[in-house]
């Protein structure tokens, strides 16, 4: 009997905030899943299944299930585009991985506060900001890329995901460099 007391009023104490990250936690889940399904597999019980999937991920922002639900949508979509023959848009490829994105990153920020926490509305919109900013930047230049990549010939193709290797390199050596140096004195 303690245990739904207990359960009760760790429920009564959830802030307005951090149930709203949830909240973003959770449609985007649903949302990502939805998109990502091939038409064929679109059905009642397997959006119920992503659903409970996504509620996991809301009530566990910062548990594996978090990974293991995003892996599974990216696994849907490319079984998706197998079985259309490649014919999935490139709008709906954007789709996913803004939900994916916007997912994750109220997963990371869910995480991090606790649910009896006072958010400011300021908090939530900075953070908003900079996640839709991120968002529009990677659709535009990955429509982009997926526009200037339908000209490429076959033979040449094997370039292009070379440089986006060593651009993935060159950025990772960037970010170790910029998270390990150590700040100049007087700097905050």
């Amino acid at each position: 009997m303690s245990n739904l007391t207990d359960l009760a009023r760790t429920i009564s104490r959830i802030a307005p905030g951090p149930l709203l990250l949830r909240a973003i936690v959770f449609a985007t889940g649903v949302s990502a899943f939805g998109i990502a399904l091939p038409g064929t597999l679109l059905t009642g019980p397997v959006m119920m299944a992503g659903s409970v999937l996504a509620a996991v991920v809301a009530l566990a922002p910062g548990g594996p299930f978090v990974t293991l639900v995003q892996l599974s949508t990216a696994a849907l979509w490319f079984i998706g585009t197998a079985m259309d023959g490649g014919g999935r848009s490139t709008a709906a490829l954007v789709a996913v991985a803004c939900a994916l994105y916007l997912q994750h990153s109220a997963c990371a920020l869910a995480a991090a506060v606790p649910l009896d926490a006072v958010v400011l509305p300021a908090v939530l919109l900075r953070w908003f900001a900079r996640t839709v900013a991120v968002m529009l930047i990677t659709a535009v230049l990955g429509v982009v890329v997926v526009t200037l990549s339908s000209g490429v010939s076959p033979s040449s193709s094997l370039v292009f995901p070379l440089l986006g290797v060593a651009g993935a390199i060159l950025a990772a050596a960037i970010l170790a460099y910029l998270a390990l140096r150590t700040p100049r004195r007087g700097a905050s």
